[in-house]
C-alpha cells in the first residue's frame, strides 16, 4: 500500500518541501510584504492596533525575528545540506517547522494567553534549528563551520 494515495500526504511530495530554502524563502518573503503592509496600515490609522506592544517594537521584532530569521533558516538548512552532502529536513517535518514559525507571527496579538503559546512556538523553532544543525556542524570535517551554530545560539538568546 502506497501512502501516496492519501491526498493530504501528496501535498508533502511537492517540490517545495524538498529543500528548506523554498518554503522559508517564500513564506518569509510573503511575511515581509504582509507585515510591512499591516504596519503601514496601523501607522496610518487605517485599522486599529491589534498587537500588545507599540508599532515600532512590533515592526522591528517581526522584521528581525520573523522575516529575516526565515530567510536565515532557509539559507542555513540549504548551506549545511550542501556542505555535509546530506538531507537535514524535508517533507512533513519541514512543514511542521514552518508551521511553528508561521504561528509565531501571531505572538504579539492582543489575546495574551494565546500570544504566550505562539511566542513559545516561535522560540521552539530556534531550538529545533539548533537541534537539527548541531549533529551536522559538529562532524569532524565541519569544525570550521561550528561558529555558525554558536552565532545562531546567541541569536536565539537575543530572541528569548
Amino acid at each position: 500500500i502506497s501512502y501516496c494515495n492519501i491526498p493530504m500526504l501528496k501535498f508533502f511530495e511537492l517540490n517545495i518541501w524538498n529543500t528548506a530554502f523554498r518554503p522559508f524563502f517564500w513564506f518569509g518573503s510573503m511575511a515581509g510584504i504582509i507585515l510591512i503592509g499591516l504596519w503601514l496600515g496601523v501607522l496610518k490609522s487605517l485599522f486599529p492596533v491589534f498587537y500588545m506592544v507599540g508599532g515600532i517594537e512590533w515592526h522591528s521584532y517581526e522584521m528581525v525575528f520573523g522575516f529575516t530569521r526565515a530567510i536565515v533558516i532557509g539559507f542555513l538548512f540549504t548551506a549545511v545540506q550542501n556542505w555535509t552532502n546530506s538531507t537535514i529536513l524535508r517533507g512533513q517535518n519541514l512543514s511542521f517547522l514552518l508551521s511553528l514559525w508561521i504561528l509565531g507571527r501571531f505572538a504579539f496579538f492582543l489575546i495574551s494567553r494565546i500570544s504566550f503559546i505562539f511566542f513559545t512556538m516561535d522560540i521552539v523553532v530556534d531550538i529545533l534549528i539548533i537541534y537539527y544543525l548541531y549533529p551536522k556542524l559538529t562532524q569532524e570535517n565541519q569544525k570550521h563551520n561550528y561558529t555558525i551554530l554558536v552565532h545562531f545560539t546567541i541569536f536565539t538568546f537575543f530572541h528569548i
